[in-house]
């Protein structure tokens, strides 16, 4: 067993026609997900005849009335490094999304590279809605797709179709109408408008959480 310093992120939540005023505040030290895996939460929390062992959207893609297609996203974050050196680039991307994530730290299936959670940074990864129709068609022909692939290795062949980048700042502001949810550490929030991820500070000093593992967290 050894200690590990996994560091805590700060989410500001904005409403829609409100982009100055900070409207919420969520805190998170693992994950940020928007998009299919909102949908899949949704959706399995309002049927009961979903089995309860299905929970993920690989599990829910190919059951009877799950149709989530996507939602269109600005997204601008800072660059960084792998050491967790931030620069002054701002990248910025327009996109009709299907599934995103911000990873500290790696959620089981999902297509993100190594994280870093001791450092003040981020893996995005995202796959947008013309790249999940080749994703989504082989997992509708698939059955119990988790029993059936025991090493994985089907789901990695669509790593390709994901974008992936190291990042710091985040910011992420919905085209649409209706705004957007997301989970954060598996906890539900919003609509929103718009979220702007950062680490947490507290007196000028980086926050993190001091864990004891056997297992590694990256």
């Amino acid at each position: 067993m050894r200690p590990f310093q996994v560091k805590i992120f700060k989410i500001e939540c904005f409403e829609k026609g409100d982009s100055k005023n900070i409207q919420n505040i969520v805190y998170f030290c693992q994950n940020v997900v928007i998009g299919a895996e909102v949908y899949a939460y949704k959706f399995k929390n309002s049927n009961s005849k979903i089995p309860r062992k299905m929970k993920s959207r690989i599990e829910l893609c190919g059951f009877k009335g799950f149709q989530y297609q996507y939602k269109s996203f600005v997204i601008k974050y800072q660059t960084s490094d792998f050491m967790g050196e931030v620069s002054d680039k701002v990248v910025e991307i327009k996109d009709e999304i299907y599934h995103l994530t911000l990873n500290n730290i790696r959620k089981a299936y999902e297509h993100v590279p190594q994280c870093f959670p001791n450092t003040n940074t981020l893996e995005l990864s995202f796959i947008n809605y013309q790249n999940s129709l080749q994703e989504r068609k082989y997992l509708k022909s698939q059955s119990n797709i988790f029993l059936k692939c025991k090493d994985k290795s089907p789901l990695t062949l669509f790593s390709i179709l994901y974008k992936q980048f190291h990042v710091a700042k985040t910011e992420i502001w919905s085209l649409d109408e209706d705004g957007f949810c997301f989970l954060a550490d598996g906890v539900l929030y919003g609509p929103f408008e718009g979220i702007v991820v950062t680490p947490f500070y507290k007196d000028k000093a980086k926050k993190g959480i001091k864990c004891m593992t056997f297992f590694p967290v990256v």
